[in-house]
């Protein structure tokens, strides 16, 4: 099921299944500016990271003396969430525990999305609730792709927030999917990243998030894109070298190549006590 929202100049469309943006279009202009899913490149356009980022350690993880496994990125992305609100310019997606995600994460949990815009913004808040009583562990993250010539040599992403001319990177095992003890450092010169193909021939980008408020994409046109994603501590910049990029904006990583597995202790995890919530939003504005 796919639903709609829409004002005088966007319009936004929404898959039930992972609750997945499917369409960011821009009304003034006739175009299109999130990915549409070619399947011979990347077969996603949007995907909602729960209750695990990037790759566990051996595709598993140990909680309460328990072995559990869980794919990359977790399961939320392939599940089909519930719409349990909706307005001209507002929908609210649900997903909680069931039987099935009992089996590979033993937590009560209640996770919604709500999708918002105004003029040309769209605003998507995670809401994620521990429906138990004990101590409930999850990571969350977006991985929104959006149209962009990366043979150009003219797409940018600006910096919002900390401009230094360096930046460190976490380093992804192409191989694994882990994180490597390696630290690499990003010239940033002007706050400004400049896209390239080669720019991703290790996987992603990996920044720590501290101090960036967000991105401004842009290229021979100018600014075309504000991405707002404020007090995330990590940040993914990433593209398979096809015509997009994805920002994503993570509460939670890769485990790293020494990790004990274990789920308490994994790095950057969060962490709710019974019947607590947790939110964290991302604005995306067409320029």
């Amino acid at each position: 099921m796919i639903t709609t929202i829409e004002n005088n100049q966007i319009r936004v469309k929404i898959s039930a299944k992972g609750a997945e943006l499917q369409s960011l279009y821009d009304l003034r202009k006739g175009e299109e500016r999130l990915w549409q899913a070619d399947p011979s490149i990347w077969g996603k356009r949007a995907p909602v990271l729960f209750p695990v980022v990037g790759t566990l350690k051996d595709g598993c993880y140990k909680h309460e003396d328990n072995w559990y496994k869980i794919g990359r990125h977790g399961f939320a992305r392939d599940c089909e969430f519930k719409l349990v609100e909706q307005t001209e310019e507002t929908a609210v997606f649900e997903l909680s525990a069931d039987e099935k995600s009992l089996n590979i994460y033993p937590f009560d949990f209640r996770f919604r999305i709500h999708y918002g815009i105004k003029g040309t913004a769209l605003t998507v808040k995670y809401e994620i609730k521990n429906c138990g009583d004990g101590e409930m562990y999850f990571s969350v993250g977006a991985h929104p792709g959006f149209f962009c010539n990366l043979e150009s040599g003219k797409s940018y992403l600006k910096i919002t927030g900390d401009l230094r001319e360096t930046h460190e990177l976490l380093c992804v095992s192409i191989d694994t999917g882990l994180i490597t003890p390696a630290i690499k450092t990003l010239n940033t010169p002007d706050a400004t990243i400049w896209l390239s193909k080669p720019l991703f021939d290790e996987d992603a980008l990996v920044l720590k998030g501290d101090g960036i408020t967000g991105f401004v994409m842009g290229d021979e046109r100018g600014d075309t894109l504000k991405f707002n994603c404020a007090n995330y501590p990590y940040i993914g910049i990433w593209s398979p070298k096809g015509p997009f990029i994805c920002l994503e904006p993570w509460h939670g990583i890769a485990d790293f190549e020494n990790s004990n597995q274990v789920l308490a202790h994994k790095h950057a995890i969060r962490k709710l006590s019974g019947n607590e919530m947790f939110d964290c939003d991302y604005s995306i504005e067409i320029l």
